[in-house]
């Protein structure tokens, strides 16, 4: 962490993931090839296996949600080969790529694929993101630090309460634009949040770009319902 804080200054340095067992992980993690030290109940994965994501596995602990966010669902993995980083994550966590959702976006010009874990009942998911376009800045990013996290994705039931304390704070934001339930989501500029981009969605939200839109939108009339 020193090294990367003494290059870069700050940003994203790693990400997490819970197991049931993590020594069933170890095991499968020898079995595919994928070098990892141990300490206790955690395993940290050699980050040449995992695309400049450094990542540490920990037993799984269920905890309540504290303050304005439910959870934390998504990280963003800015590659040079979106097909090859998911092959070698379906591989490397057991995942089934047919429940894979392809994205593409020519706003912030990127293409690829979410490694959706457990459909239709969670989001969670590594979001793989193959630049399209080097002007924008994604692409700027993943040129200056190549194959690295980018960024990460939280949910709400309140994204305007958020929105609401970064305006109070004088924080740099990018919101959404409102549809018929409010705000649906907004992006934290790295300046406000010691050099990481956050993306905040509203609960279910993420359904939109993520394989069942009439999911979202049910999730948002409800939410809306209950504001009533």
């Amino acid at each position: 962490m020193r090294d990367f804080l003494a290059k870069w200054g700050g940003g994203l340095f790693g990400v997490g993931f819970s197991v049931d067992d993590t020594e069933a992980a170890a095991r499968h993690f020898s079995k595919v090839d994928v070098r990892f030290e141990q300490s206790g109940r955690q395993l940290f994965l050699d980050p040449a296996a995992t695309f400049g994501m450094r990542t540490t596995i920990s037993k799984h602990q269920d905890r309540k949600a504290v303050g304005a966010i439910r959870w934390t669902y998504e990280t963003t993995n800015v590659v040079a080969d979106w097909k090859a980083a998911a092959d070698r994550y379906a591989k490397i966590f057991a995942l089934d790529a047919s429940k894979f959702s392809p994205i593409t976006s020519k706003e912030y010009g990127y293409t690829g694929t979410l490694t959706l874990f457990n459909p239709p009942e969670r989001l969670d998911r590594i979001e793989i993101s193959q630049i399209s376009d080097y002007n924008l800045a994604m692409g700027r990013f993943h040129r200056k630090r190549g194959d690295s996290l980018y960024m990460f994705f939280a949910e709400s039931d309140d994204v305007q309460a958020i929105a609401d304390r970064l305006t109070a704070l004088g924080a740099r934001f990018q919101p959404n634009r409102p549809d018929e339930a409010g705000l649906g989501g907004l992006f934290i500029h790295p300046t406000a949040f010691l050099g990481v981009l956050v993306g905040i969605s509203r609960t279910g939200n993420a359904w939109l770009w993520s394989g069942d839109p009439g999911r979202a939108k049910r999730i948002a009339k409800d939410l809306a319902a209950k504001r009533q």
